[in-house]
């Protein structure tokens, strides 16, 4: 009870602001969730938006003309606001602060940290900076906090299972790995999924090039499936948002994130680790891994990962 009452005070004092669309599924999951949640920015046509982005780029003043009047006029509603970080949001966090002192202001990683968003962009010491990446948690002195996932989120565990191997994801950089994976292993004769979004697409071969895909269908697929397989960008660790699918549907996950098997809920009949520059040498090692049974992850490690718990750690100490 007074956990439930912790959370209930928490969700009703703090605004969380990301740069998305309001059909994005984790905003449309924060709602489900009773989450007062906000878009960052004003809705504009594309060419409106195309000045936007050159407007921070060039870090101009005025940068408030864009915010949404929808959170601005409860800046000082709220005693907590989550951002999540990127290019376009690293100084939502100050303009906040500066409006609301008293508040307690978190710039939230979801994403590896990059020239655009690094850490000293924020001149402020009384911004909460807080990463899923346990390096970059090293790396810039950052307060450390797993990813999340939902457990309002399901699949149809009935589904009928029609691959072996699911992928997506945009190309940045992975999309010649995904190419050869692909080649390998339907030279083995295993049944694929893969969808690699792309403007690239001449570089790759058809089967494996897609459109974006709602989230709602990639969930679809993941049930028909008896894999997820992840690539992570170079000297990126922690969990991503297809390791916490692979836990919470119980699907095998093959990755080359190395840190997982520093994690709870590593288990090697569940998880194999690769290395994408020598993935020759592992295909016969992927092939025996999916022939192995799923091992079910104790319910309190899964549990950990959910939303509701990821908010509270951010207030262990208050």
């Amino acid at each position: 009870m007074e956990k439930n009452n912790k959370l209930k005070k928490i969700k009703d004092n703090t605004l969380f602001l990301v740069q998305t669309t309001k059909n994005d599924f984790a905003y449309l999951e924060w709602k489900k969730n009773n989450i007062n949640a906000e878009i960052i920015m004003k809705e504009f046509p594309r060419y409106i938006r195309a000045i936007r982005k050159l407007w921070f780029y060039l870090n101009l003043p005025f940068k408030s003309f864009w915010y949404s009047p929808n959170w601005k006029k409860n800046v000082n509603n709220y005693k907590n606001f989550i951002i999540h970080a990127s290019s376009i949001t690293m100084k939502v966090a100050e303009y906040i602060y500066k409006k609301n002192p008293k508040a307690k202001v978190i710039l939230w990683y979801w994403n590896p940290v990059d020239k655009k968003t690094k850490p000293t962009k924020i001149k402020s010491k009384n911004i909460e900076k807080w990463t899923f990446d346990l390096n970059d948690a090293k790396k810039y002195n950052l307060y450390y906090n797993t990813q999340y996932y939902f457990a309002s989120k399901s699949i149809n565990k009935n589904k009928k299972i029609k691959n072996d191997v699911f992928f997506i994801g945009s190309d940045k950089g992975r999309g010649v790995y995904v190419k050869k994976i692909y080649d390998l292993l339907n030279k083995k004769g295993l049944k694929l999924d893969f969808n690699l979004v792309t403007k690239e697409k001449n570089n790759y071969n058809e089967e494996i090039i897609s459109n974006f895909l709602s989230y709602d269908t990639i969930l679809e697929r993941i049930s028909e499936s008896k894999s997820i397989l992840e690539i992570v960008q170079k000297n990126q660790s922690g969990p991503t948002l297809r390791t916490l699918e692979s836990l919470f549907f119980s699907k095998k996950l093959i990755t080359n994130n190395k840190n997982l098997k520093n994690f709870d809920f590593y288990d090697e009949n569940n998880i194999i680790i690769i290395d994408i520059e020598n993935i020759d040498k592992y295909i016969d090692e992927i092939i025996s891994f999916l022939k192995k049974p799923y091992k079910k992850i104790d319910e309190n490690i899964i549990n950990y990962y959910e939303f509701n718990n990821w908010l509270m750690r951010f207030f262990k100490e208050d």
